[in-house]
């Protein structure tokens, strides 16, 4: 009876740590910023680029916050960015981020990062402020870069 007792309860512990797991958190508490995720697959890829142009037109002058986790030092920066979407002569798009401070200036600087759903986030930086400057574990947490 023990022995089973015990095995139920290490089954329950490995599906709650695979939950957890499966939930894609970067860093404890990222669930609180859920509400300002924006799914953007900034891949460069072609089936990708169609979606990223639309929701650079969606997010037009909406500041947005990358999130990037550094595995080796767990530290987790975050840069403030606009996404800009350009239709070129050949046809066809390119998606791109633009610095806060050169996006404000009206110098469309592009940089092209290689994101990974693995390490990245998106943010909407309004909510994603109001949520961080109220919760101070998360605050710790993050490195400003720009």
């Amino acid at each position: 009876m023990k022995k089973t007792s015990v095995l139920l309860l290490l089954i329950a512990f490995g599906f709650i740590s695979m939950t957890n797991k499966e939930k894609g958190e970067l860093f404890k508490n990222e669930s609180k910023l859920s509400s300002c995720k924006q799914d953007i697959p900034l891949t460069y890829s072609k089936k990708d680029n169609l979606i990223v142009a639309e929701k650079a037109k969606t997010l037009k002058d909406k500041e947005l916050i990358l999130l990037f986790l550094n595995k080796k030092t767990n530290i987790i920066y975050v840069t403030r960015y606009y996404l800009v979407s350009k239709n070129r002569a050949d046809g066809s798009i390119s998606n791109y981020l633009v610095e806060k401070s050169d996006y404000l200036k009206k110098e469309n600087r592009a940089i092209f990062i290689k994101y990974s759903e693995k390490y990245n986030r998106f943010y909407l930086a309004e909510c994603f402020d109001n949520i961080v400057s109220q919760d101070k574990e998360l605050k710790e947490l993050l490195k400003e870069t720009n």
